[in-house]
């Protein structure tokens, strides 16, 4: 089955026809670009405040890529990254635009390591979710979930686009496409997250097809990652 095209936004401001060539020619090489196709609109609507002569202005480009309010410095650099890439693009065009420096992040932070009985307050909270009209599968859907991402290593993405033919459940193999790089990769699952798949799979996919995703949001959709990041600070909390 052919994977559908990235869906472009649309860009209204005076450099909306750059910024959907930009996306064009990222996409033509490979690149997803779904998060930075979301970040220009908020370029594309500030570029309304100043003028255009044929060049995008420096203001322009300071004021987007400055610090937010509880904003992190790796979430600016992103950002920061980004514009650098689409001013590049628009020097190729003729068009003259200031290229940020891409600022040296601090290297002192420090991962928190969950202790064994934190994991296991945790998965208790998960498995306490209450059934809702909405959305629905919800309580099915978390358990499975997070012990998917916590047994396999997966990153959020690559399980939230995982389909029903891609999970294996009587190997006990997940088939990761689209991976880094664009590769694909074979996952093995462990004896008891393999079953808790299965249990999971017979109460909420009994009238999906094979091309369903294996944790589909409330119309049979794709979960957003802000959806399941919320969802996992909410259980944190409560555990």
């Amino acid at each position: 089955m052919k994977e559908r095209e990235p869906k472009m936004p649309r860009y209204i401001g005076p450099f909306a026809k750059e910024c959907t060539e930009f996306l064009t020619t990222k996409h033509a090489l490979g690149y997803k670009y779904k998060s930075e196709s979301r970040q220009l609109v908020t370029l594309d609507k500030i570029s309304f405040d100043y003028e255009n002569n044929g060049s995008m202005p420096k203001e322009l480009i300071l004021e987007y890529i400055k610090l937010k309010n509880n904003e992190s410095p790796k979430s600016r650099n992103n950002r920061i990254s980004l514009m650098r890439e689409f001013a590049i693009f628009l020097n190729s065009l003729n068009i003259s635009a200031y290229i940020p420096e891409l600022p040296k992040l601090s290297t002192s932070f420090v991962p928190y390591i969950f202790t064994d009985k934190e994991i296991q307050a945790f998965f208790e909270s998960v498995d306490n979710i209450k059934p809702q009209k909405w959305p629905e599968l919800a309580h099915l859907v978390y358990p499975a979930l997070f012990r998917m991402l916590y047994g396999c290593g997966l990153r959020i993405s690559e399980a939230l686009r995982l389909k029903i033919k891609d999970v294996d459940l009587h190997r006990g193999i997940l088939t990761v496409k689209g991976a880094k790089f664009g590769k694909d990769r074979l996952v093995v699952m462990s004896e008891s997250l393999t079953k808790t798949c299965a249990d999971y799979a017979e109460k909420a996919h009994t009238f999906s097809t094979d091309d369903s995703r294996f944790f589909p949001s409330y119309d049979g959709g794709e979960y957003s990652i802000t959806s399941v990041y919320c969802r996992f600070r909410t259980l944190l909390h409560k555990s």
